[in-house]
């Protein structure tokens, strides 16, 4: 079963402001799909859509979805996978969405890929995102959600390589599973 890696940009340090999100599902072998999207956080309104320029210079618009509109639509497909990020700061911003939008987070487990750097590669200066990919030679966008959830996939695919671990591998070792209403369950 394929592990799906997450990210979100926030705008302010109000965890359910999120702006962006980025998913990548991968395996051992490679990444199998990506997905992005920008985001109406609930401040703005009800925008539902971003004006882009398109390659030849001509604007696209695009549809956008609401902060409470991506849970109620994700959260739901979210449930029994396995999700990678770096630190748990995109679990908090789940949760701050989830009780934004007055639903239960998804029934998933959460792996940190820092805590698998940590130990796999113990003696790196910190365990960064952008230190951990350096070491690793990957050159990625920080702070791009897509990118981010690339690099954190990145670092999971390379830590399997060198440990010989598979997906089920890591998750025994480093998953927590989150039970709907934030519980932990080992």
């Amino acid at each position: 079963m394929p592990i799906v890696a997450l990210d979100f940009e926030t705008p302010s340090q109000r965890r359910s402001s999120a702006y962006a999100v980025g998913l990548v599902v991968f395996d051992r072998c490679g990444i199998r799909y990506e997905w992005f999207s920008w985001l109406v956080p609930p401040e703005s309104g009800d925008a539902s859509a971003v004006t882009f320029l398109d390659h030849s210079g001509g604007q696209v618009i695009v549809p956008t979805p609401t902060v409470r509109r991506l849970a109620h639509t994700l959260w739901p497909i979210l449930n029994g996978a396995t999700i990678a990020s770096h630190t748990t700061y995109d679990e908090t911003v789940v949760n701050a969405i989830s009780k934004e939008a007055a639903i239960p987070p998804p029934d998933v487990t959460w792996i940190d890929s820092c805590k698998v750097a940590r130990q796999v590669w113990s003696d790196l200066p910190n365990y960064r995102l952008t230190t951990v990919c350096k070491f690793l030679n990957y050159r990625f966008c920080h702070h791009h959600p897509l990118e981010d959830a690339r690099a954190c996939s990145h670092i999971m695919r390379a830590a399997m390589h060198v440990t010989g671990w598979d997906c089920n591998a890591l998750r025994g070792a480093f998953g927590k599973r989150r039970r709907r209403g934030g519980r932990a369950m080992l």
